[in-house]
């Protein structure tokens, strides 16, 4: 589904007047709990959207942020919207960057110099660097890690497709290794600072449910506590609350 994507971004625009509102976002297809827009006419998607009420509109565009004849060009819309918690979403994308049809990007530009140049720890600690600058607080960071990588590479000039699979396996093998690293560097200081929350967090959370009655320690009575004081915690910090909850109510 070839589309001349500032076409397509004026149409989408135009369909918003007088609602629903557009949000400007973050890339919506790293999203958790999306589901891709299998349809072939980004209207039918549009139509959709409006008869089911939704608003806002959640709209990110990218830019090929490598050199060469396509420097500076649209290489992807995204426009989604939430309804019952899932984020539904389309994603258009020119014919030169993989023929418009979803993930089947495919990059027509060689790998910048400044990423095959550079060993795995350059580049590993470019992008710990580039992710500390954009998240001051690492509960920011949580589930986005992945989001984060991706906007490293663009940045020097490298639209990281979701599947490494056509990539020079020389260069494949690098951008792994620098991401594993990255991911464990991230992920060990999230889980330092969590195991220094989670205890006061417990207290209060058996507080919770003794206040409420409820004797069994459940996923969904720990999101909701969670939810009420606005933290997020990793799948391993939240099974330690759980099992620290449970510890609290039998001494009770």
């Amino acid at each position: 589904m070839a589309q001349d994507l500032e076409s397509a971004k004026k149409e989408i625009i135009r369909f918003c007047e007088g609602g629903p509102d557009i949000f400007y976002s973050q890339q919506i297809s790293d999203k958790e709990n999306s589901i891709l827009w299998a349809g072939k006419d980004f209207r039918e998607f549009l139509l959709l959207a409006k008869k089911l009420a939704a608003n806002p509109l959640y709209f990110y565009e990218r830019k090929f942020a490598g050199t060469g004849a396509h420097e500076g060009q649209l290489v992807s819309i995204e426009v989604g919207f939430l309804h019952s918690g899932i984020f539904h979403y389309f994603t258009v994308m020119p014919e030169w960057f993989g023929g418009g049809e979803p993930g089947a990007i495919q990059l027509d530009e060689e790998i910048p110099k400044e990423i095959a140049g550079k060993s795995v720890e350059e580049l590993a600690s470019g992008m710990m660097s580039f992710i500390s600058r954009k998240y001051k607080q690492l509960s920011e960071l949580k589930g986005d890690i992945g989001s984060s990588q991706k906007r490293f590479w663009s940045e020097m000039g490298f639209i990281r497709p979701n599947d490494l699979e056509g990539v020079d396996p020389e260069v494949r093998s690098k951008i792994e290794a620098v991401e594993h690293r990255v991911e464990r560097h991230f992920t060990a200081l999230i889980r330092k600072e969590e195991q220094k929350l989670i205890p006061k967090l417990a207290a209060e959370c058996a507080s919770w449910h003794a206040d409420r009655g409820l004797k069994d320690v459940l996923k969904s009575n720990i999101d909701t506590f969670l939810l009420d004081r606005d933290v997020v915690l990793t799948a391993a910090g939240e099974e330690a609350l759980v099992a620290m909850v449970g510890t609290e109510l039998r001494k009770r």
